[in-house]
């Protein structure tokens, strides 16, 4: 098969187009975000030393006006200096408390934003990924495709020696382009091998399979198609749990 430059051109184009679309709207907002994010909690720490300077002036004003009631009322006051220390030390003892629970408060619930943010990225850019795998397998899809997944399925077929299907009537086999009729010999053959009787069989196409097989004997039914792999692999990450 003919290497179709234009076509390979245009994919690469697509993927560039893709990769600045990701880039203008998914990476340079998450990174604003996070920039966002960083700038408040440095701002939070900025305040919470320009609150620690504020109280160890405080401190050492209260000492110099402790030393200066000491020095004039030393005889009066020695009862109520002693109070007053006391509280001061309680009051700098909780503030240094108050302001590392804060701290450390501030720390984990930007901790955890990041790392939610970080999840909720990772499963978009999966479902992202899974959306443009499933565009490009589409436009891959091609008979000589769909003729190498009729040989996976009968590869499954050989494997299955003894299949425990009770079913009869007829043998409904879709496929989005036309099956050749040997393969449809080779397929039917098979199937009545495996099962031991004769079967009647219908071909149709149908091209929402995108590109595959799907074949049905009353309740049993096996997928060899893009349709169902691809709608399968998108549910994986729709249910990927955020952990």
């Amino acid at each position: 098969m003919e290497l179709d430059w234009s076509t390979f051109l245009l994919e690469i184009v697509n993927f560039l187009i893709l990769v600045w679309i990701l880039k203008r709207f998914l990476y340079l907002p998450i990174v604003n975000a996070i920039a966002a994010r960083k700038k408040a909690i440095e701002a939070s720490l900025s305040e919470a030393r320009r609150t620690r300077e504020e109280a160890e002036r405080l401190k050492e004003r209260n000492e110099r006006k402790f030393e200066e009631w000491e020095t004039h009322r030393q005889s009066l006051e020695s009862q109520l200096s002693a109070d007053i220390e006391a509280e001061r030390e309680r009051l700098l003892v909780q503030l240094d408390s108050d302001l590392s629970k804060e701290k450390a408060r501030r720390i984990a619930i930007a901790a955890r934003d990041a790392d939610e943010l970080k999840r909720a990225t990772e499963k978009k850019a999966l479902l992202l990924g899974a959306a443009f795998s499933s565009k490009l397998l589409a436009r891959l899809a091609s008979p000589q495709l769909e003729s190498l997944l009729f040989d996976v399925f009968m590869e499954d077929l050989g494997r299955a020696s003894n299949l425990q299907i009770d079913a009869k009537g007829t043998l409904d086999v879709s496929s989005a382009f036309p099956l050749p009729e040997e393969k449809r010999t080779l397929l039917k053959g098979k199937m009545e091998a495996l099962l031991g009787h004769p079967l009647s069989a219908t071909y149709r196409e149908n091209p929402e399979l995108v590109c595959g097989l799907k074949v049905s004997l009353g309740p049993w039914v096996l997928d060899a198609n893009l349709k169902e792999e691809l709608a399968h692999f998108g549910e994986i990450f729709r249910n990927e749990p955020l952990s």
